[in-house]
Formats: structure tokens, C-alpha cells, sequence
């Protein structure tokens, strides 16, 4: 397995699924952590395949496969100079797409879907937390 690959297993182990998260551009739930094109932490590229990645959790973002799909597009689509703005367009014009009912509707769906796996892993830290003590 890469080295891409095992760090993102370890970042979803670490920060928990995205699917339990807001997409970041958009609103609604996010089903993949995807790297930040504005991250200032190191990236590194996988090889042989060349996928870009960090090893800074931080430098990640809960972005639904929509809007991940068209931000790594966007990076091929236009120069380098004009990332940034073109960037900030896509995000405005992702977040207009979807609207705040529909985002308070996904929110609280997500919420449900949430709340019993967080329960899990709070009992999973706690088994680990007295095992740890003894």
C-alpha cells in the first residue's frame, strides 16, 4: 500500500470519517477528506503515482466528492497565478448552490447518523482509558 494510502487511513482513524462533517464548500455532508489547496504544510507526492498529500492532519478539509472532483479540476483548468481567485469563485458559487434549508436538513440528518457513532467511540476511548489505568 502507498504511502498516500496509509496516511489517509491513518487521518480518517485520527479525525474520525468525513461523513460526519459539513463540506466546507458547499454545506452539505462531506464524504472524503481531501487535501487543502491552500494548506502552507508540507506536501509530499506519493510515489509511483504522484498523488500530492501531508502528513498534517490540519491540512485537510471535509469536502464532499462534488466539490473535491471540481477543486482538483479547477488546479488544471487555469494558471497557477489566477488558482487563488478562481478558487475562491468556486467556493461562492458551490455554497450558492445549496440552500440553507436543504443544509439545515442535511445537518440534522447527519446529526442522527452521528450521534450513535459517536456514542461508540466514546466507549471505545473509555475501554482503552481503564485498560491504560490497570
Amino acid at each position: 500500500m502507498s504511502d498516500y494510502n496509509e496516511w489517509h487511513k491513518a487521518l480518517r482513524a485520527f479525525r474520525g470519517p468525513a461523513s460526519l462533517r459539513p463540506c466546507e464548500w458547499c454545506g452539505l455532508t462531506a464524504d472524503e477528506w481531501a487535501l487543502d489547496p491552500r494548506t502552507e504544510h508540507p506536501i509530499q507526492r506519493d510515489e509511483p503515482d504522484g498523488h500530492p498529500y501531508s502528513e498534517f492532519s490540519a491540512a485537510y478539509k471535509a469536502l464532499c466528492r462534488p466539490c473535491h472532483r471540481r477543486t482538483d479540476k479547477l488546479r488544471h483548468q487555469v494558471s497557477e497565478a489566477d488558482f487563488p481567485a478562481a478558487l475562491d469563485a468556486l467556493r461562492a458559487s458551490r455554497w450558492a448552490m445549496v440552500s440553507d434549508g436543504h443544509r439545515r436538513i442535511d445537518a440534522e440528518f447527519r446529526a442522527s447518523v452521528a450521534e450513535p457513532i459517536h456514542r461508540e467511540l466514546d466507549h471505545q476511548s473509555d475501554k482503552r482509558a481503564r485498560r491504560n489505568r490497570r
